[in-house]
């Protein structure tokens, strides 16, 4: 092997999990290189569900099994460290990297640094003086941040503080003059206070035949932008429009993607077999980022006449110079054989005081739900759907105005 040694990375230990004895004595195995298991203590690519390294299973009981414990019985040399610690990270492979020059071969855990799904909501940001910032750009590493018009990295909307631990991006600015702050500390506007939205939907009595015999809707977008839940709505508004006497068939990828990566939730009802849609067989595609509408096939599922809802949210992917994302006109021009609503969705959730730009998705369902076929469902129906899919009040009130403001900002935009 000379001086050069190699790495191997595991993705989430959750990938083993069903095997943990026989992944552990595969992992601590003494073969050149060096192992690095990347954990993040649940099974965050199927849902969230315990793994051998959770906290707990899902009794509620506290787990007995210890990872690192574990590899070192099988013999092998192991090294922990935390996610979010990168000057250590470094010292460890850097070291790992030296020994296995010499024959010395290690398994380096990383599993300090629960996913931020699994921990409160951190109020943590980041900060720099515009005087301070040498504009370097080296903190522009997770979609959280971006630059503002004066090239000032700002965080925005998909920013997680890094679930309270040090933000990676302070770590990684040269001149430590990136902090980490509290939101309150950032001068942004008050939360918004929602009206109250009605406890109980009275839904009118409309006779099933009015009803479409068949609906298919397939939603694209990136993690984090609540996907999954649209497709949860739709669901529930098909269970309140009688289709659970034919068929109600949902479909989804997520996990790996819950961060950024790209994500495809679809749905059908009626005289449906499959959440497979077919060529041709879609009566709505709805892109929640706008580069996912041209992801090969996805088009091609629209059946004629059909619409394609646009979001003009953007999402540079982390790595990918922007001169190479397309633009504005080439998506356009792609999508100029169909029949196309763009809608600003994430602009109209902010507007409403989301910080987050969570509700875009209901935003965009409120949109939805005025276009044809799907404005035979009466409003009633949708709003009841949306609130049996949650019924946090604060929730709940956030969503009633995102859906109203979807639905009167594609009426604007028809009355122009």
């Amino acid at each position: 092997m000379g001086s050069m040694a190699e790495i191997t990375i595991f993705l989430p230990w959750c990938l083993l999990a069903n095997a943990a004895p026989i992944s552990a004595r595969l992992l601590a195995s003494v073969s050149p290189g060096v192992k690095v298991i990347l954990d993040n203590s649940w099974t965050a690519m199927t849902g969230g569900q315990p793994s051998p390294t959770s906290p707990e299973n899902l009794a509620g009981e506290k787990m007995r099994f210890n990872l690192p414990e574990a590899l070192k019985a099988y013999g092998a040399k192991v090294v922990t460290v935390g996610a979010y610690d990168k000057k250590n990270l470094r010292k460890a492979l850097k070291s790992a990297l030296a020994d296995a020059a010499n024959g010395v071969f290690t398994t380096i855990v990383v599993n300090d640094g629960v996913c931020v799904q699994k921990v409160p909501a951190s109020s943590q940001r980041v900060y720099v003086e515009p005087e301070a910032c040498k504009k370097c750009n080296v903190c522009l590493i997770c979609p959280g941040i971006e630059l503002d018009e004066n090239g000032i990295p700002t965080v925005n909307n998909l920013c997680s503080g890094c679930g309270g631990s040090a933000p990676a991006c302070v770590q990684s600015c040269p001149y430590n003059v990136l902090k980490a702050v509290d939101l309150k500390d950032l001068n942004l506007p008050a939360a918004p206070s929602f009206a109250e939205p009605p406890q109980e939907i009275v839904i009118p009595a409309v006779p099933k035949e009015n009803f479409p015999a068949r609906l298919s809707v397939a939603i694209r977008g990136v993690g984090g932008q609540g996907n999954l839940f649209f497709g949860s709505v739709l669901s529930k508004l098909a269970a309140l429009a009688g289709y659970e006497e034919k068929n109600i068939v949902k479909g989804e990828t997520h996990g790996m993607a819950q961060l950024g990566g790209p994500v495809i939730s679809t749905f059908a009802c009626g005289n449906v077999s499959s959440p497979v849609l077919l060529p041709g067989t879609a009566d709505c595609l709805i892109a929640m980022e706008k580069s996912e509408v041209l992801r090969p096939d996805f088009l091609e599922t629209l059946k004629p006449g059909g619409t394609v809802l646009l979001a003009q949210t953007k999402i540079v992917p982390q790595g990918l110079p922007e001169d190479q994302y397309p633009t504005d006109e080439q998506i356009r021009a792609f999508l100029s054989p169909y029949q196309v609503v763009e809608v600003d969705v994430l602009g109209k959730a902010l507007e409403l005081g989301d910080r987050t730009g969570r509700t875009a998705n209901v935003v965009m369902m409120g949109i939805l739900s005025v276009l044809p076929p799907f404005n035979l469902f009466p409003p009633e129906m949708w709003l009841a759907a949306l609130q049996k899919a949650n019924s946090k009040p604060a929730v709940w009130a956030a969503n009633y105005a995102a859906f109203n403001a979807g639905r009167d900002a594609l009426r604007m935009e028809t009355a122009h």
